[in-house]
């Protein structure tokens, strides 16, 4: 199984990356979406990652992407 990441900055783009690799790839592909949370530079805030929507794995699947959204460009 093949298997891509990609960071946006934004759900807007989260949402647009979706489509164009589902688009892309048809029903070969398994998508992820993970968010990113705290972390700033003050390092009060931990940095968490959680899951908004969780990938259905089966057996027909070839590829694997995982969005992440980072909430900022920062």
């Amino acid at each position: 199984m093949g298997k891509l990441a990609v960071f946006v900055e934004g759900y807007t783009e989260l949402l647009f990356i979706d489509r164009l690799i589902t688009e892309i790839g048809g029903e070969n592909i398994v998508t992820e979406h993970r968010e990113i949370i705290g972390g700033g530079k003050s390092g009060k805030v931990p940095r968490v990652a959680k899951i908004t929507k969780a990938a259905k794995f089966e057996q027909n699947k070839n590829f694997f992407v995982l969005i992440y959204d980072c909430c900022g460009d920062k």
